[in-house]
Formats: structure tokens, sequence, C-alpha cells
């Protein structure tokens, strides 16, 4: 059960990749920068899983930078193939294709479908042509990783997607967010937390002489006293408590603000 932002982020890369299917756009990348918690893995998982499920011939291919985050234990909900299990496991089950599953394999034996997890090195995508390829939590690998990874699968597949929060700016992900031409690079999708409906309850931004209330269903009225933020920034009771959680900084800049 989605969100709007992630409905408008399922169609826009869905949309995406069937136009490249029918020969209407040669290519189309993405990166999409978030804060944490925006369910911006499991929106890739559900296309990918969408596609694996109805469509013949569709070869894709998830990375992580860690092998135990591709496919460990079947319990481990971290992992990106639990989440295609789960997909799978709860559809009716006349929806569910006959299929194959290995570690890090999900096959879909009557369509000749296949999503294949990796841990990422720099040989990633390699020696096969893909229809998507996304390395979740791009910022976080090794930078000599990632150069290495954007050489391997750029000749692999015409729908890339990188998807990370933030973490500093001498990386491949910070420059393929920030190009210093305009129009250059992935096409840019920002998930911001102010954007999903429980997080942003309660928005507001404090002045030093004022408060803007900019969720107006929100009853301040029900709470005690609350002790506003005067700093400018956009911000919720969710995000103040989030901030406090962090405490530090840099992680409130990259894990929140979609700072590099």
């Amino acid at each position: 059960i989605t969100y709007e932002f992630q409905d408008a982020l399922i169609d826009e890369i869905d949309g995406a990749m069937t136009k490249i299917e029918a020969g209407e756009i040669a290519n189309q990348d993405f990166i999409i920068v978030k804060s944490r918690d925006q369910g911006a893995t499991w929106c890739v998982c559900t296309i990918y899983f969408r596609r694996w499920c109805l469509m013949p011939l569709q070869s894709i291919l998830l990375g992580s930078r860690k092998e135990e985050l591709v496919d460990g234990s079947r319990t481990d909900s971290d992992t990106l193939f639990w989440k295609l299990d789960f997909l799978r496991d709860h559809l009716p089950w006349w929806l569910v294709p006959k299929f194959e599953r290995r570690e890090r394999v999900l096959a879909n034996i009557e369509l000749n479908s296949v999503i294949n997890g990796t841990a990422t090195t720099g040989d990633m995508g390699r020696g096969g042509l893909r229809i998507s390829i996304c390395p979740d939590e791009f910022a976080h690998y090794k930078a000599s990783d990632q150069t290495e990874i954007l050489s391997s699968i750029t000749s692999t597949t015409n729908c890339r997607i990188f998807l990370s929060t933030p973490r500093g700016a001498d990386n491949e992900f910070y420059r393929m967010a920030n190009p210093t031409t305009v129009g250059t690079g992935p096409k840019r999708i920002d998930l911001h937390w102010s954007n999903h409906p429980v997080q942003r309850k309660g928005l507001y931004r404090g002045h030093l002489d004022s408060i803007d209330y900019l969720d107006e269903k929100y009853d301040w009225g029900t709470k005690p006293a609350y002790t506003f933020i005067r700093d400018g920034k956009l911000r919720s009771p969710w995000y103040d408590d989030y901030c406090n959680r962090l405490a530090v900084q840099s992680l409130i800049a990259q894990e929140l603000d979609l700072s590099f």
C-alpha cells in the first residue's frame, strides 16, 4: 500500500523502462537522493518484481555493498531478496508463476524472466545485458568501487538506478547528483521526508519571532506546550525527535536533509 510520493516514483521509473523496451527512448538513468525511511528500495524491488512476474524476458540485477545485504537469511528483512520473497509469498496463488529460487536468483520459469543479486564489486554487471540494474545505497560503496561500477554497467543496461542517502561529497554518487553542467547525468529524484504523510504531520518552520504552521490539519492544541526549534528549517515533531536521536549535525544533514 503505497503513498502518493511513492506512486510518482514507481510511475516515473517503470514508465521509462516501458519506453525503452518499446524503442521510444534509447536510455534513462535515475539517481534517487533520499531521506531515511522513505521506502525507496521497496519501490524499486516492487517495480522489478512486477516485471518479473508478468513480463517475458526480463533480466534484472540488484546489488548491494555487502553479500549479506543481498540475500542472507530468509528471516532477515534487511536483504533485497527477502523483499522479493515477501512480495511473491503474499500474492494470490493463481498469480504466482512457476519459479526457481536459489541464492541470489529468482527465476520465472514460465516467462524466462530472472532477477539476479550480486555483492557489489568493480565487475558488477559485466558479461550480460540487463533490462535494468540497481546498486542499492550506492553512496555507501567504496569510492573506487563506485567508479568501476559506473564503467562496468553503462554498456550492459539502458536503465541504471542509483539510490542512496548522501554520504559526503568525494564520491561518484555526489558527482552524479550534482553535475557541473545542467542537464547532464542521470535524472535526479529527491525523496525528502517532508513528502511522507506520517513524517510531515505538524510540519512547521520556526523563525525567531514567528512560527509558520505548514500542516493546516494538525491540531497543536491537543499537545502539551511544544518547544519549537527556531532555526528556519523545515521541521515537524517526527523530524525533531529524529534529530534528537541522531544528535550529530552531519548525520542529520545526510540522513534527513539530503545534504552532501
